[in-house]
């Protein structure tokens, strides 16, 4: 799983961060289907909402994270979610390219 935050450069807001947590206790229990109450976490570190920051992380039970609040603002909270998925076989190949297609959009994203 990845966030690529997409922070507009007249958003002067407070808060927008993700926030990642770890268990307190192997003893928890979640309400719903993807939420924990916050006594069986704690937070162990916060990332920014900045522009043209990338956070990649496994997408796994123990991959516990939030968004903190933010101020009003009229500027949207603006990010690309990328999510992965595992296949019997690849979709593609991207063999034929020459350039590392990541390397691409990070050079097109900072000019």
């Amino acid at each position: 799983m990845g966030l690529f935050y997409l922070r507009h450069p007249d958003d002067d807001s407070q808060g927008g961060d993700l926030e990642l947590y770890k268990y307190k206790t192997n003893n928890f229990k979640y309400y719903g289907q993807r939420f924990i109450q916050d006594k069986y976490i704690e937070k162990v570190k916060t990332i920014k909402y900045e522009r043209n920051t990338l956070v990649i992380f496994l997408n796994s039970i123990n991959s516990i994270h939030g968004v903190s609040n933010r101020s009003v603002t009229n500027h949207p909270r603006l990010f690309v979610n990328i999510l992965g998925g595992q296949l019997r076989e690849p979709l593609f190949s991207l063999d034929k390219y020459k350039e590392n297609i990541i390397d691409k959009v990070l050079r097109h994203l900072s000019n």
